[in-house]
């Protein structure tokens, strides 16, 4: 799974990235990075099963959830989100404060968003 939030216009938010996963002991390592800040976290095999299946319970490999695309404003961002599981692989995109993804995407990357180690930003 990767997951690429980038800015399109402002980058005055940005949100982190997973940059990698290292085995350990059956446990996963996932990398969060922005600018030359990192964090990790430990996730285990279940937690990233639950993940998946979580993300394939919402359709994700279904035509119901499709990529949507226009032209966002400075505020906004576009998301690409991969997924490998189980022999299929399939992205999808969309930028955020619009009405035109599918409502199951926004659910999808909040179940990312409750995985990946967050990075809280400096004043």
């Amino acid at each position: 799974m990767l997951y690429r939030p980038g800015c399109t216009g402002c980058k005055a938010r940005k949100r982190p990235k997973t940059k990698g996963s290292r085995k350990g002991l059956g446990v996963r390592i996932i990398t969060a990075e922005e600018g030359g800040r990192n964090v990790e976290k430990q996730v285990t095999p279940a937690e990233v099963s639950a993940l998946l299946e979580g993300i394939a319970g919402l359709g994700w490999f279904t035509e119901e959830l499709y990529s949507s695309w226009h032209t966002p404003c400075g505020q906004c961002y576009t998301y690409f989100i991969s997924v490998s599981y189980q022999g299929r692989e399939k992205t999808v995109q969309a930028v955020n404060g619009g009405t035109d993804a599918p409502a199951e995407y926004w659910q999808v990357v909040s179940l990312i968003n409750g995985i990946i180690p967050p990075i809280t930003p400096t004043q």
